[in-house]
Parts: C-alpha cells; structure tokens; sequence
C-alpha cells in the first residue's frame, strides 16, 4: 500500500511555513541544539522520514500503511482554509468570522498539533522509562498472537527483539500522532466543547513571531504568585491564536510596541521546548538560538 506516497512527511504543514517566509519565499532557520542558523526553503524545514507510517510485521514486514498519514493531511485541507481567514481577518483588524465547523475545525487542528511533533509526543512519556515502553507494547504484540512475553531483559537482551519493539513503539506513536484511540477522540471532543480562541495580531513594527518544532506553544506567566499556563499556535509571522478556556469565545487582541516583551516571551516559548526554529527574521532566529 502507498509504494510511491513521499517518505518525508511534514509534522508542521506547508501551509503554516509560508506564512513564515522571507519576501523571497524562503525561512530563517535555527538549530538549537548545534548552535547553527541558516536559510534554507519551506520543503526543508520541519520534515521528517516516515514518521507517519505504519510497518508491518513478519510475512508482512516490507509493507507500509500510510492510513494515519492520510488521516492527518485530511484535517489539515480542512484546517488550511480556515487559518487562512483567521490571518486575512487579523491583518485587517477584524475579529474571526468562523461557523461553528469552522471553529471546531480548527480546534481539532490545534489538538493535532499538540500531539503530533516528536518533542510533544515526548513531552507526554517524558515521565515513562523508554525501556519499559518498549517491553510494553512488544508484549502487547506478543500476547495477542497467543505467546508469552519472556521477563524484560531477556525481551530487550535480543537485538533482533529489540529492533521488534523498537517498530512497534513507532507505530504506536504514529497512531497517538492521528488520534487513533477512543480515549483521545473522547478528549478531542471535550477539548472542543469547553474552548475557545483569542486571535492575536501584532503591528509590523513590532517584530514578528516564530515556529518551533514542537509544534504548539506552551507559554507560563506568573501572576499574583500563581502560575498560568497557556497554549498559542503561531499561525503566521503577524498573527498567533491562544486556547482560552472561555467556551465559544472568538475574539481579536491586537498588540502594539508597548507589548513587545509579551511577544518576546510567546518566542522564547515557542523555542524552549523546540530543538528547531524558524521565521523570516533573521536577527530574531539568531538571538534565540
């Protein structure tokens, strides 16, 4: 199945990355991890080899299923239009103008984002031995085809097993990645139902915002002591949409210079759970790196 669907897979969508781009159609991009920036076109960036696809086993182990893989390019054709109004509407200073589809759709797309990137998946079993994973679902396997799971370090003591478990463990991220549980379509709903979104749009004066590979930002404020935490996605350089726990809120927040450290903070954000990042500043790239 899908012998000539492509093997490097976006887990942030092209559609986002170009409203990112330099007035030459390409991106500033920043490796956290080696110290580097440099500037490079929208294909290249935020791509991954077959991170998306389901193996098979045994008799069947050459084969790929690229079902989730669709399932995700499902969404985003339906999310692509919506962000598109959101972004036309803030540059023109105007509160979104989405049906209650619309809404949900691009709820459902925040919730994908929060799932789908390796650093939010790890961010989720950050907590969990890897080790243990992978002897988890190896004996899930096992199990289901009626053999015993030998103790776990004579599972993970063979190479070979190892490998077995390895493979299971990305199919298994692959399925989290396309919400493929009921449990997550039952938190898809809720998540839905009980939000809502605060469009923010800042002057071009005032810098731009960025991407991060880890796909949502998680920003922290502290007020009165208490901690705060929210959850933005960056949809353009000028335009960036919060989750408010304010059921069926749409509303827009326009920023000026006076709030240039607010946006500053959203970018540090946006880079501290991100190994990558990416705009069309290459200065703001460069100090963030």
């Amino acid at each position: 199945m899908g012998a000539n669907r492509p093997k490097r897979q976006h887990y942030l969508p092209r559609f986002l990355i170009k409203n990112f781009l330099t007035q030459d159609g390409r991106i500033w991009v920043g490796d956290r991890e080696e110290g580097s920036v440099f500037c490079t076109g929208p294909d290249r960036v935020f791509v991954d080899s077959e991170q998306y696809t389901a193996y098979g086993f045994g008799p069947d182990a050459e084969e790929k299923d690229y079902d989730y893989e669709e399932a995700i390019s499902r969404l985003e054709s339906e999310a692509a239009p919506v962000v598109a109004e959101i972004v036309d509407r803030a540059r023109s200073r105007r509160p979104p103008r989405l049906s209650a589809r619309q809404v949900c759709t691009f709820q459902r797309f925040v919730f994908l984002q929060s799932r789908r990137t390796g650093e939010s998946r790890q961010r989720v079993s950050s907590q969990r031995d890897p080790d243990e994973i992978l002897s988890e679902v190896a004996a899930s396997v096992l199990a289901r085809g009626g053999y015993d799971a030998p103790p776990q370090h004579m599972l993970l003591g063979d190479p070979s097993m190892r490998q077995f478990a390895k493979r299971i463990a990305h199919n298994v991220d692959a399925r989290f990645a396309a919400g493929d549980d009921p449990g997550l379509v039952e938190e898809e709903a809720r998540f839905c139902r009980e939000t809502g979104l605060l469009v923010v749009a800042i002057e071009e004066q005032c810098g731009s915002f960025i991407l991060g590979s880890h796909g949502l930002t998680i920003h922290e404020t502290n007020v009165g002591g208490r901690c705060l935490r929210s959850s933005l996605l960056p949809v353009a350089h000028d335009v960036i949409v919060r989750v408010t726990p304010v059921a069926g809120q749409l509303a827009l927040l326009c920023l000026d210079q006076a709030n240039d450290p607010l946006i500053t903070e959203i970018n540090r954000s946006s880079a501290s759970r991100s190994r990558w990042i990416a705009g069309k500043s290459e200065r703001l790239i460069r100090a963030l790196v």
